[in-house]
């Protein structure tokens, strides 16, 4: 069944409503039994502003009311827009020829989609049962050449009373389960409940009915029809400047052009003849004929500009040297075409039936943030992260800079000094395009103590002094020849207090938020924890032309442990941005994370993008994560998740506390029944394997967090059976760890597991 006559469809079944139900269609009734929060709110309103359902009066739903069995097969019958007119007889005792459901019923009678209750009836009046709904659908699809081959049975398999389907209806409970036309009443602990034999309220089949019309579409292209100023997606090609960045941009667009409308487009360098209708990427010769024009002027390198000009898509960079326009095709694709990305594997297209980029249309964005940096694992590669500048070293590199491998070299030394200059001049002599070189300190809080380097130290106020002369001499002595390379070098530990002298222009400080609040704001300056921060940056602000962050986002030393930061999040990057900053790192811990590092390197990612992003939007997108990471379940995650920022509100802590530090024992235990719940209700709901460990990863978080509290209240309690089933649970934990293959600490270490402690200090072995 093609997508576009799904409007037809619908629009058919608000006549089989209106007389099944006996009231007039109105198109604009706000129904006060229907309530935002229900679980039912959203398929209700989609079903009536689809024109499926109607109140059963102008302010009521009645969603508790029955749905009954003919009304039902009326329904299955409109939706598949079958012409009962020759259905004029009745195979049931208790089907009345000429009652206004008699030919559908017949219709399904005689189609083997129904064969009522027995006894030669069909069950006129009879509420409809949930499994009843979905052996109709299955069998309707099947007949009328739908898809209904099982994908997978692993939601079946894993339901609570699976055995309580009825043998006629198993199929079709396994197909519904997969293809999410139906799902669970609730669950038992881990377990959907499928309440097989519940009869069905006009809310339930509202649901399954809205869900029917989504699996009738899924296999449809998401974009219905896609056009270009009225010309459909199939007349264009893709022509690209001759160049790698627009090349591969090139290739990326024609990927999701394909994926979203099923339309494969030829792609071709711009060296072949100009045609009427072209997507042109980059800065291609159709500019410099005058055939179209573009704005290249931009905040930030990696800015761009989406415009249509006639018949012509115009996707530019600013520089396609430092991949704008491929910036551009994924703000075409977030933009307009409605693809969301959230991992390297994860990413979602909103349906659309009609879809026209319109003569005129214009849009231009770059980021906020000129440079981008995640250290997180599994950030999607269309998060736009990345520094367009072309660099020489990391952080750390102290020793390649003054050639001093052991110990803090002594950087007043005029010999380290000279050593240090020329060294950053070969680099420039091997490669003129430099544009940053890292000259970082050691990663220790050690420094020089002979009497030059102290009394340069005591003169800046800050035991950083020497580096940040250093980084001076060194920037004075390659300016003149190299003005465009910059000096990169980190505030941390004890280079985080600013210097008394003013840096040269082209010295940069990263500026590393380590020993600050994670809970609260940076900009709170009641937040004992944060309170330096603000004047940090205000005389840094002074002294220095260009300061960027070198932020953190994991716990380093218990990976596991919670730490609610969604909220400042936010915030904290907007702050940033309002002082000037202009670039980001944001530091986390490689490898499988056991607590949310894919939200929070989604989040900082789109952040970084756009620092000034509303509450309103950020919102959304942690919704919109959520749910395409952990599926049906995600509104128990995001209960959870906004609990723990609550019950962290009260209390400080950094990126290496620990988890009695992050939240009261107290709040843990008096909320712990009510988060497992959570958590059990979205590991029910759970489609398929991947979706499952995904929200297990995530648990493991909130085991080791509630673990450390049944630590002091059971294991450390006199009863014995009590401290047996703590070490049964922590044991059971410390499996699923290992199964996981989760990152336990920054190291890579196995857990020394030993649950005479608490989980706090099993600590890897060495």
């Amino acid at each position: 069944m093609r997508k576009i006559g799904m409007i037809l469809i619908i629009l058919s079944l608000m006549v089989i409503m209106a007389v099944s139900l006996g009231i007039s269609v109105c198109a604009e009734c706000e129904f006060q039994d229907v309530k935002e929060g229900s679980w039912f709110y959203d398929a209700v309103n989609e079903a009536v502003e689809a024109e499926v359902f109607n109140g059963t009066s102008k302010y009521e739903f009645s969603p508790h009311k029955p749905m009954t069995r003919e009304m039902f097969v009326t329904t299955l019958a409109r939706l598949n827009k079958v012409d009962v007119s020759q259905y004029t007889s009745s195979s049931f005792s208790d089907v009345k020829v000429g009652e206004w459901y008699a030919p559908y019923v017949e219709w399904a009678y005689r189609k083997n989609i129904t064969d009522g209750i027995g006894g030669g009836k069909f069950g006129v009046n009879k509420t409809i049962t949930r499994q009843e709904m979905v052996a109709l659908f299955y069998k309707s699809a099947a007949d009328f050449g739908e898809n209904t081959e099982i994908p997978d049975q692993f939601k079946y398999d894993r339901s609570y009373d699976k055995g309580d389907v009825a043998e006629w209806a198993v199929d079709g409970m396994k197909w519904a389960l997969a293809n999410f036309i139906i799902s669970g009443t609730g669950n038992v602990e881990k377990n959907l409940v499928l309440s097989p034999s519940k009869t069905a309220t006009r809310a339930e089949a509202a649901q399954l009915i809205v869900n029917y019309l989504d699996f009738l579409c899924a296999d449809e292209p998401a974009i219905g029809l896609l056009s270009i100023n009225g010309n459909p997606i199939d007349m264009y090609k893709i022509i690209y400047a001759d160049n790698e960045e627009s090349k591969n941009a090139a290739n990326e667009l024609a990927g999701y052009i394909e994926r979203c409308t099923g339309v494969t487009l030829d792609v071709q360098n711009d060296s072949c003849a100009v045609e009427e209708y072209e997507i042109l990427i980059g800065k291609t010769n159709r500019e410099d004929r005058g055939i179209v024009t573009t704005d290249r002027v931009g905040e930030d390198r990696c800015s761009y500009e989406i415009s249509v000009q006639g018949n012509y898509l115009v996707i530019a960079g600013k520089d396609d040297k430092y991949e704008g326009s491929y910036f551009g095709v994924i703000g075409l694709c977030e933009e307009v075409l409605g693809f969301g990305f959230y991992t390297r594997n994860i990413s979602t297209i909103e349906h659309i039936d009609v879809l026209d980029i319109p003569d005129g249309y214009c849009f231009k964005d770059g980021p906020g943030y000129e440079s981008r940096s995640i250290y997180w694992s599994n950030c999607p590669e269309e998060n736009k992260a990345g520094s367009p500048f072309k660099s020489k070293g990391f952080v750390h590199n102290l020793p390649d800079i003054t050639g001093v491998s052991k110990g803090e070299p002594c950087l007043t030394d005029p010999a380290i000094i000279e050593y240090s200059i020329n060294a950053v001049k070969g680099y420039l002599k091997k490669n003129p395009n430099l544009e940053i070189i890292w000259v970082s300190q050691n990663d220790s809080a050690d420094v020089c103590v002979c009497e030059s380097c102290n009394e340069v130290n005591r003169q800046q106020g800050s035991r950083g002094g020497t580096i940040m002369m250093l980084c001076n001499a060194i920037a004075e002595a390659i300016e003149e020849e190299y003005p465009d390379c910059q000096i990169l070098t980190l505030a941390y530990l004890h280079t985080t207090h600013p210097i008394n002298s003013k840096l040269d222009d082209s010295v940069i400080i990263y500026y590393c938020t380590m020993d600050y609040c994670l809970s609260h704001d940076y900009a709170d300056a009641t937040c004992p924890l944060n309170a330096a921060l603000l004047s940090h940056m205000t005389e840094w602000n002074k002294i220095c032309k260009k300061i960027w962050v070198w932020d953190y986002s994991a716990n380093f030393t218990y990976s596991f442990a919670a730490l609610p930061m969604v909220e400042s999040l936010r915030d904290n990057k907007a702050w940033f941005y309002s002082l000037g900053v202009r670039g980001e790192f944001n530091n986390a811990i490689l490898g499988k994370s056991g607590e949310f590092g894919s939200l929070t390197a989604y989040l900082t990612g789109i952040l970084q993008w756009d620092p000034n992003m509303s509450v309103e939007e950020y919102q959304i997108n942690v919704d919109k994560f959520l749910e395409a990471y952990y599926g049906a379940g995600w509104k128990y995650i995001r209960k959870y998740i906004d609990a723990m920022e609550l019950l962290s509100d009260k209390n400080h802590f950094s990126c290496h506390a620990t988890p009695q530090v992050i939240i009261d024992y107290e709040d843990l235990l008096l909320y712990m029944d009510e988060f497992e719940a959570y958590w059990d209700a979205a590991e029910a709901l759970a489609k398929d394997e991947n979706e499952l460990d995904r929200i297990q990863c995530s648990r493991i978080s909130w085991t080791y967090t509630m673990l450390t509290a049944l630590y002091t209240r059971d294991y450390c309690s006199d009863d014995y059976e009590t401290q047996l089933s703590y070490v049964s649970l922590a044991t059971e934990f410390v499996s699923v760890i290992k199964e996981k293959g989760v990152k336990y600490t920054e190291k890579e270490a196995d857990i020394s597991f030993d649950p005479a402690k608490p989980p706090h200090e099993w600590f890897p072995a060495a």
